[in-house]
């Protein structure tokens, strides 16, 4: 009974997202197994993030080192999004695993943007279509499996709106820490998290407005802030 009022009126969607859902199963083992087997190659990776992660070894010290200006990239990023590469390199004492964290990260993505379509009132096969559509894109397979730090970066995002609508409407104090912590590791991570910060800014104003607990807005406010 559930099944069918799930999919009461979404005939068509149904195998859709069969399909969808084995094209996303091939192509994320095929990234997988390419990410594990194949070296990384990219330019950023090998002009950057690679050498960064060589000078901390090296130094065993994660303090900025002079650069030129155009290796700058490597003592101007955040360094949160680049602990997990170098945690994999200290532990297998070899590459094999550095884009494994952004192969994680596009995973997850698509289970947050499930919960997020879940929140926003969709039905469950609506919010897997729109949750297979999303890891599917190409921008998010571009990145999947490479040791960069953008998708990294968006699905902290997507974790910092999850949680925290979940927690304000749940009223659980867990899920909005969640959401906090999330934002200070996504800060932390890349500094294109500062262009997606006015678009939080605007839904938690609009939501702060429109609230009758402001006090408890203004609580959150003040334990976000110090993370």
């Amino acid at each position: 009974r559930d099944l069918s009022r799930e999919t009461e009126g979404l005939t068509w969607l149904w195998p859709a997202t069969v399909v969808m859902a084995a094209v996303a199963v091939g192509v994320y083992t095929l990234l997988l197994v390419a990410t594990l087997l194949i070296p990384q190659n990219m330019d950023d990776v090998l002009t950057a993030y690679l050498p960064r992660i060589g000078y901390w070894l090296q130094s065993n010290d994660f303090s900025p080192y002079a650069a030129s200006a155009y290796n700058s990239v490597q003592v101007s990023y955040p360094i949160n999004a680049q602990i997990p590469p170098l945690r994999s390199i200290v532990l297998s004492d070899g590459l094999h695993f550095v884009g494994l964290d952004q192969w994680i990260a596009a995973v997850v993505s698509g289970v947050v943007v499930y919960g997020l379509a879940l929140v926003a009132t969709a039905r469950r096969l609506q919010a897997a279509f729109v949750s297979l559509a999303w890891v599917l894109m190409p921008a998010v397979i571009a990145q999947a499996g490479i040791m960069l730090t953008d998708m990294v970066s968006v699905t902290g995002l997507l974790m910092v709106l999850l949680f925290g609508i979940l927690g304000w409407r749940e009223e659980k104090a867990w899920m909005l820490a969640a959401s906090s912590l999330s934002l200070a590791l996504l800060v932390g991570s890349k500094q294109t998290a500062f262009f997606m910060l006015p678009g939080v800014a605007l839904v938690v104003l609009a939501a702060f407005l429109k609230s009758e607990n402001r006090r408890r807005w203004i609580a959150w406010g003040l334990g976000t802030v110090p993370l």
